[in-house]
């Protein structure tokens, strides 16, 4: 309720932070209370009175120890992450990674896959941290280490959701660029251009081509050519239509196919 009322404040990031700042001392409840602190974190991280985050949230997770769920800790890295805090960021990252690798080494069969995906993103968010950083090198290599574990995606791609707004890939292609790496950095970002249609993947990338090239021709037929490598044929399959006739892609050639996936739950 605290948070509803505060973000009804139209872009006002500071008045919402004074504002939850003078209401906290007058709850009484524990768990409200600390609710309304974490609130208070993700305005700190979006706001100019960043230096506030770490001590409360040091606060915070003392609160918590001995019930915070690893989440708290995944979170708060991210927002210590934004507000400059990379140590800081990193250190609660370690925190989330070792219980979450805990529990994929306790789990079995299709839990264990699972387990092994959330993992994955722990890495890759722990890369994401390293390249903000500036430690491109070491950004690099964690981020190869997370597609290792990560489950690929119908075009063989590591698949992975971080708490980052954005795709892997895009920060993969950043710290590219970092390390100097432009033709690696292009490739990645323009996946994420491309494929996952991300239009702040688009505009780092134009930066680089214009970087490259001088100017920005020849810019959409390289889009276009990205795209077409990126691209896989549909597999060969063959079903019976609703009258029981075989359809086949081969049968269908050069004709606009629309093919719906459902599944019951």
């Amino acid at each position: 309720m605290i948070r509803d009322n505060v973000l009804a404040i139209d872009g006002d990031t500071d008045r919402a932070i004074d504002i939850v700042e003078a209401f906290l001392p007058r709850i009484e409840d524990l768990r409200v209370r600390n609710g309304a602190k974490v609130v208070l974190l993700n305005f700190y991280s979006d706001s100019n009175k960043k230096e506030k985050f770490r001590p409360l949230a040091e606060e915070v997770l003392k609160a918590f120890s001995g019930s915070t769920s690893d989440y708290n800790h995944r979170n708060f890295a991210v927002l210590a992450d934004g507000c400059g805090e990379h140590e800081f960021a990193l250190k609660l990252n370690g925190v989330a990674e070792e219980a979450y690798r805990k529990d994929f080494e306790q789990k079995t069969d299709r839990a264990k896959e699972r387990a092994k995906q959330f993992l994955a993103s722990i890495i890759a968010e722990r890369a994401v941290i390293l390249l903000h950083a500036g430690r491109y090198t070491d950004s690099l290599a964690t981020f190869d280490e997370a597609a290792e574990m990560a489950v690929r995606d119908v075009l063989g791609q590591p698949n992975l959701l971080l708490l980052y707004d954005g795709y892997l890939h895009h920060y993969w292609g950043l710290a590219l660029k970092g390390a100097g790496d432009l033709k690696g950095a292009m490739d990645m970002l323009a996946y994420t251009a491309t494929v996952k249609n991300d239009e702040a993947a688009l505009a780092d990338l134009m930066k680089i081509y214009l970087e490259t090239n001088g100017d920005k021709e020849g810019f959409d037929s390289y889009l276009i050519q990205k795209h077409l490598d990126f691209s896989k044929a549909a597999p060969q399959f063959t079903l019976n239509d609703l009258e029981g006739r075989e359809v086949s892609p081969a049968s269908l050639k050069g004709k606009v196919i629309l093919i719906y996936f459902w599944a019951h739950t």
